[in-house]
């Protein structure tokens, strides 16, 4: 058996995310993710060793499919970025 000279131990890709991810990934709050949840139309959590999570490829795949139906410039994160674009591109032309 070889020894490696690398002492990390191996890491698992886990698909388990908890809410907090989820509310990063997806740009609202844990009480609209809830909300979602309750009303079909996010999907299933569940609980491992009492802790509540998400599957982050479903997850992954209901942001994609709002994205397709929705359009970029509803998702959150990209409304964020171009309001800074913006803003960024107003204060250079006013030192100009």
């Amino acid at each position: 058996m070889s020894k490696s000279n690398d002492d990390t131990p191996p890491t698992s890709q886990s698909d388990n995310i908890p809410i907090k991810e989820v509310v990063k990934r997806v740009g609202v709050t844990a009480s609209s993710i809830v909300r979602w949840v309750k009303k079909d139309a996010f999907p299933k959590l569940y609980t491992l060793g009492g802790r509540t999570f998400f599957s982050a490829a479903e997850v992954d795949t209901w942001i994609a499919e709002k994205r397709k139906t929705v359009g970029l410039m509803a998702h959150p994160h990209f409304r964020k970025m171009m309001v800074m674009a913006m803003m960024t591109t107003i204060n250079v032309n006013k030192t100009q």
